[in-house]
């Protein structure tokens, strides 16, 4: 769909770290929330990190202001923009808390 080398809104993308750090094809994972499988504190979908490239490792950039969501799509994704990280397989958007304390 785009040939160019820049990300566009709505775009399917994976995350992948840098083979040189991990020696393996390691990407970014999720999948649906079930009763044995979600986030330990929040409860919530969990990420992982996994040697998978299943549709499970898709993800797409959304505008973050819905009003103007539909008229972004297919439009490049500027590097200083404010975007949400949706995953794909669930449509559930990538996010953090900010008040969690780390451990």
């Amino acid at each position: 769909m785009f040939k160019d080398n820049v990300l566009h809104y709505g775009q399917k993308f994976t995350l992948q770290i840098n083979p040189r750090l991990s020696g393996k094809d390691i990407r970014l994972y999720s999948s649906h929330i079930t009763p044995l499988s979600c986030a330990r504190i929040s409860r919530m979908q969990e990420v992982q990190c996994k040697a998978d490239t299943s549709y499970g490792t898709v993800w797409e950039i959304e505008h973050i202001d819905p009003k103007v969501r539909f008229e972004f799509y297919g439009k490049p994704v500027k590097s200083n923009e404010e975007i949400l990280v949706k995953h794909s397989f669930t449509n559930v958007w990538l996010a953090s808390n900010p008040d969690f304390p780390m451990a």
